[in-house]
């Protein structure tokens, strides 16, 4: 709670929004910016239309503020994530969640999977810029896809390893703890039902039977506890989110009639 307090505290000052924006306008005063799009040779004629002052002295100042913004949750997120994974945590490695009860923080990095599909359409429009003028090959987009790929998963799968030593010796002392419960379980039940059974007690309808399934089930999910709190699930939304915006590109290298084909 106190750690929660101590981030959220953080996250509601004002301070870092106005270092943002004042970053993002001095960006744009001392013209120290990085290569922006709509700035090849077929546009440089349209630089002092209405619309082009608009994109590149109002636009990218907004779209620079939201960087720097998006950068500042993210790493104080990664920083309070570090700062729990520093306790003394009590993982279960029987948890459902198959992550001893960290299964929470899958559902918080759900919301950066906009963030995620933000980047590829911007790193989408980049590419589809450069292919169009002829300074980029439109095979060129399987390069990047990987690398877009590896890095969503450094920035928004990465700080999920500070747990990865924890869990992993939560589920090794926890399949250990199971087996021995199994063991001795499983030693009464054999000797109590496979030497003829109890006198005076059916062996239909016995909750014997249902305990060393659900004691079997308990052992199965302490054995698959995983060492990162990601799931199939988060894996495939960021995946989708990175690659579903770079799919248009395709079109450059496959025409529509031949993807209809």
């Amino acid at each position: 709670d106190a750690e929660v307090t101590r981030t959220g505290r953080w996250a509601n000052a004002w301070w870092p929004e106005a270092v943002c924006l004042l970053a993002a306008i001095a960006l744009e005063v001392t013209g120290s910016r990085l290569q922006t799009y709509g700035e090849t040779a077929a546009s440089t004629s349209s630089r002092t239309a209405l619309a082009a002052f608009a994109y590149f002295h109002v636009g990218l100042t907004l779209f620079r503020f939201l960087l720097f913004r998006w950068a500042w949750r993210l790493a104080l997120w990664c920083w309070f994530l570090w700062r729990v994974s520093r306790l003394e945590l009590r993982l279960i490695p029987g948890h459902p969640d198959r992550a001893g009860g960290l299964g929470p923080l899958e559902g918080v990095h759900e919301r950066f999977t906009p963030l995620v599909a933000a980047m590829s359409v911007l790193l989408s429009a980049s590419l589809a810029e450069s292919i169009s003028t002829g300074t980029l090959v439109a095979t060129a987009i399987y390069p990047w896809l990987a690398a877009v790929l590896l890095l969503d998963g450094v920035l928004f799968l990465g700080p999920l390893l500070v747990f990865t030593d924890k869990l992993w010796a939560a589920r090794t002392k926890g399949v250990a703890k199971y087996m021995s419960l199994a063991s001795a379980y499983v030693t009464e039940f054999e000797a109590k039902w496979t030497n003829g059974g109890v006198a005076g007690e059916p062996l239909l309808g016995t909750a014997d039977i249902q305990s060393l399934a659900d004691l079997a089930n308990a052992v199965s999910i302490a054995n698959g506890m995983r060492w990162i709190t990601a799931g199939p699930r988060l894996l495939a939304m960021m995946t989708m989110a990175a690659a579903v915006p770079l799919a248009p590109l395709l079109l450059f290298q496959y025409p529509l009639a031949d993807l209809a084909q």
